[in-house]
């Protein structure tokens, strides 16, 4: 296991399988994060979570959607610009499935 997965993992706990990647302090992406990104997101899909992406700044915004594997791996409707408004989706979803 990586740092990345590691750091991550350490942070995961939880009886659903909902996971916000909250990515407000990332200010630059390269291609080589982009592919691990999108390694990451590929594997918690195969885990059964449901990945939420938040607080991407225009830049690195700009660079995933022009990644067609990240484009492919991410539902448009599962990024945010706040936390919080991620929070809410995830909510009303999960009431929508009675499971609130």
């Amino acid at each position: 296991m990586n740092l990345f997965d590691q750091k991550v993992s350490e942070h995961i706990d939880t009886k659903r399988p909902i996971l916000i990647l909250r990515m407000k302090h990332v200010p630059l992406i390269d291609s080589t994060a982009i592919t691990r990104l999108n390694t990451f997101i590929h594997a918690r899909h195969q885990q059964g979570y449901v990945m939420y992406i938040t607080g991407l700044n225009a830049e690195v915004k700009k660079r995933l959607h022009n990644d067609e594997e990240f484009i492919y791996l991410m539902k448009q409707h599962h990024i945010f610009h706040h936390t919080n408004e991620a929070i809410e989706h995830i909510k009303q979803e999960l009431k929508k499935e009675g499971n609130a």
